[in-house]
């Protein structure tokens, strides 16, 4: 599974790259040593290729699901870095994921915090 808050992220102009994934940020920011963090309910995943017209937009694997009655967690790893999404019950049992299935991930970039 990836790693989650371990690496710093490096902000260049409107854009930040946490280990060797690149995605765009809400406005321009230079800088080492920041974190972003990104809210699991903010990340959308597809078993469909996603609009390219969303700002992020990244396959990866899905490495855990934990089920909690009417959502679950849904545990991803995008280039080597752990995300984390909610789904509802019955949008798990309509996409009909699996541990080990490759996804769309895709969040807006108004949606990362920097820190």
């Amino acid at each position: 599974m990836g790693k989650q808050f371990e690496s710093p992220a490096r902000f260049v102009n409107n854009f930040a790259r946490v280990a060797d994934l690149v995605f765009k940020i809400p406005h321009a920011d230079n800088g080492w040593g920041n974190y972003v963090a990104i809210r699991p309910e903010d990340i959308r995943i597809s078993c469909k290729s996603i609009s390219k017209s969303a700002d992020n937009v990244f396959n990866g694997t899905v490495t855990n699901i934990f089920d909690k009655g009417i959502y679950s967690d849904i545990r991803l790893d995008v280039s080597g870095i752990a995300f984390k999404s909610i789904l509802s019950s019955s949008s798990l049992y309509r996409m009909n994921l699996a541990e080990g299935e490759t996804v769309c991930v895709a969040f807006a970039s108004e949606h990362v915090h920097m820190m």
